[in-house]
């Protein structure tokens, strides 16, 4: 079996080969921070790897991570339920333990700031029952003032829709027919389990790293395919996992650390 990884980080990006009779070599070149995808596809043609004939061929990298660190992601937004703009700031009441008795300590910025928080008219249980619909107009008009105020990319996590989905898919679709454009994280898509900075958080750092991610997969994947790659160029998640480079660019969260 051809096999090769490929790790992009943010100073190399290091290449493994393995063909079928089992040797193994390996290849390194600076990384390109600017164009992720370059560095990808010259150290390919440098490590003379025949791409059509790849059985397998793995991917990890550090590009999302890095943007989350760097704060090098969208201007993104958050639509939340009516009374929950502020789950981002309460957060959780630990701080870290180094830090217990440090009176100068302060919290991480959000990476969503208040003023690009919107609420939204519509009320779910626990359970999952609709206690009170969602207002569409006013899911149009929180959407568009996200829009106009530069937004790129926008977290959608309403309260308990873990439970129940609809209206979250709802906003999804309005999101979608009105804004093409906008990248979209769903947190009953993303995450849906119970504890609301939880979820909030995480959907709002799968919406930070979209574009850029998906640009970066979708860039590679074409390329390889251009090339002659027969397989799925598969990605490592961050439980150690695989999942192809699409469902990477759909849900980039799962690729940090």
């Amino acid at each position: 079996m051809n096999m090769i990884g490929i790790d992009i980080g943010g100073t190399f990006t290091d290449f493994v080969i393995a063909d079928e009779s089992g040797a193994v070599r390996v290849h390194k070149l600076s990384s390109t921070p600017a164009d992720p995808a370059e560095a990808f596809m010259r150290g390919l043609r440098e490590s003379r790897v025949d791409i059509d004939m790849l059985d397998k061929a793995v991917h990890g990298t550090t590009v999302g991570t890095n943007a989350l660190i760097e704060r090098r992601g969208a201007i993104t937004g958050l639509i939340t339920t009516q009374g929950f703009r502020d789950v981002l700031e309460i957060r959780r009441s630990a701080r870290p333990p180094s830090d217990y008795f440090n009176l100068r300590w302060n919290k991480p910025a959000p990476l969503v700031p208040r003023e690009l928080i919107r609420e939204v008219d519509e009320r779910t249980t626990f359970d999952g029952q609709v206690i009170k619909p969602l207002d569409a107009d006013d899911a149009l008009r929180a959407l568009r003032q996200l829009a106009d105020a530069g937004c790129t990319s926008v977290a959608i996590c309403l309260l308990f829709s873990y439970a129940n989905p609809s209206h979250e898919q709802q906003i999804a679709a309005i999101a979608s027919e009105h804004f093409p454009d906008l990248a979209l994280s769903v947190s009953s898509s993303l995450l849906p389990q119970w504890r609301e900075y939880e979820r909030a958080s995480t959907t709002v750092a799968d919406a930070f790293i979209k574009p850029r991610m998906s640009r970066y997969f979708s860039k590679l994947v074409n390329e390889l395919r251009d090339q002659g790659m027969k397989n799925d160029l598969l990605v490592m998640k961050s439980n150690s996992g695989l999942m192809t480079a699409r469902s990477a660019a759909s849900e980039p969260i799962h690729t940090l650390l």
